[in-house]
């Protein structure tokens, strides 16, 4: 088969669970197909800053088609988000609530207008979908936020259109304009069965077009040997932004080692910085790691502690659980909080009251911890097993 892959942002230093899963995707069906990648010249999703060459480059077996991004994000943008969706403060659901009202009342060019301006605005990666789409026997579309699948989606037959949307609970994702994506593709693949519940009850799923094809999760290394850490410490990683609940983790964390002064506990983070992380003598960030220095830390970590109310999957958690590590997750989180339960692989928490009681418990009982790691390395074993995930893809894509 000859299939193209329409994502925002791709590479191996891209940071981002959808685009994980898009590279991860590519390469499996690599393996017994002619795949194509079609992305942008830009590695961050926040200006979208033309940083990496445009043109054709092979990333193993897979050919990776780069176009320039021609506007960034800025202040117009900015005010829309406002406008549609509200203060997006990521922890406070009655807010969001307010905000999903709000973008039900907007109107559908406004909409278009939001998705537009918040880019990638790639034209020419537009203009080849129209020149080439029809080449394909399937166009795999990533993420249902960006104008890469929402505006691509009209230069391709929907009867090829393959949908992966991330579709997470946040208010963005209400506005109505989203669910003309839901109606094209032909075939939807959700990664959990709370993914595709979300996608039934905000947009619609036509009976046969849904498949939950869950992850194949690759068992990681042994990472690099680090310097040993006297202290115990809770680990976060991945994007620090505020859409991910962090302002939040770090607030509370501050405030329960001021309550606890002989605690020993610390938290370190890791990823790409998007919003301001205090000074504290407890709270230290490590930039952005190899992938095996990442390993190395989840495999040292008293927890992994994973705050974002928006997650379709969670990709993070399922590496940490591969390491024996448990979670500590945000209790709001319907896809989290099950991976949690179905696994006893970690806690939840919805409060600063529940959170404090989980920190003293974690550091009060590392032994139990590590036990609840071990119950989440076999489920991950057992339901995101790679083989059992090639198969399926394998099946999807004959």
């Amino acid at each position: 088969m000859n299939l193209a892959i329409v994502v925002p942002r791709y590479g191996e230093r891209v940071i981002g669970g959808a685009e994980t899963l898009a590279r991860s995707v590519a390469h499996i069906l690599a393996r017994r197909h002619r795949v194509t990648v079609l992305t942008t010249t830009a590695s961050d999703y926040v200006t979208w800053r033309n940083d990496l060459p445009a043109g054709s480059e092979s990333d193993g077996a897979v050919r990776v088609l780069r176009f320039p991004v021609v506007r960034r994000r800025g202040d117009y943008w900015a005010a829309l988000d406002h406008l549609l969706c509200g203060d997006l403060v990521a922890a406070e659901f009655p807010t969001l609530a307010a905000a999903r009202k709000r973008a039900l009342q907007r109107p559908r060019g406004l909409q278009e207008e939001y998705v537009r301006w918040q880019g990638p605005d790639a034209p020419q990666l537009l203009e080849w979908l129209a020149e080439h789409g029809a080449e394909h026997d399937r166009v795999l579309f990533f993420t249902y936020l960006y104008p890469t699948t929402y505006f691509g989606m009209d230069h391709v037959d929907g009867a090829r259109i393959d949908f992966y949307p991330a579709l997470h609970d946040e208010p963005v994702a209400y506005l109505p304009a989203f669910g003309t994506c839901f109606r094209r593709a032909s075939r939807i693949f959700f990664n959990t069965n709370q993914e595709l519940r979300l996608a039934e009850r905000l947009h619609g799923v036509a009976p046969g077009v849904g498949h939950v094809t869950g992850y194949g999760a690759p068992e990681p290394g042994q990472g690099t040997p680090g310097i040993a850490r006297p202290d115990p410490f809770l680990l976060y990683a991945g994007r620090i932004d505020a859409h991910k609940g962090v302002p939040g983790l770090l607030r509370d964390f501050a405030r329960w080692k001021g309550e606890q002064p002989h605690s020993r506990l610390r938290l370190l983070l890791i990823g790409a910085q998007h919003t301001e992380i205090p000074r504290h003598p407890d709270i230290e960030y490590l930039g952005r790691v190899s992938e095996d220095e990442k390993v190395a830390l989840l495999r040292q970590a008293l927890a992994l502690v994973h705050p974002s109310p928006f997650e379709s999957l969670g990709l993070v958690l399922l590496e940490a659980f591969w390491c024996a590590t448990p979670a500590l997750v945000f209790g709001c989180n319907e896809v989290l909080v099950q991976h949690c339960r179905a696994s006893n692989g970690g806690l939840w928490y919805r409060d600063y009251a529940e959170l404090a009681v989980a920190l003293a418990w974690f550091e009060a009982h590392p032994a139990e911890a590590r036990e609840l790691g071990v119950q989440g390395r076999e489920y991950v074993r057992r339901e995101y097993g790679l083989q059992a995930y090639q198969e399926r893809l394998a099946a999807l894509y004959p």
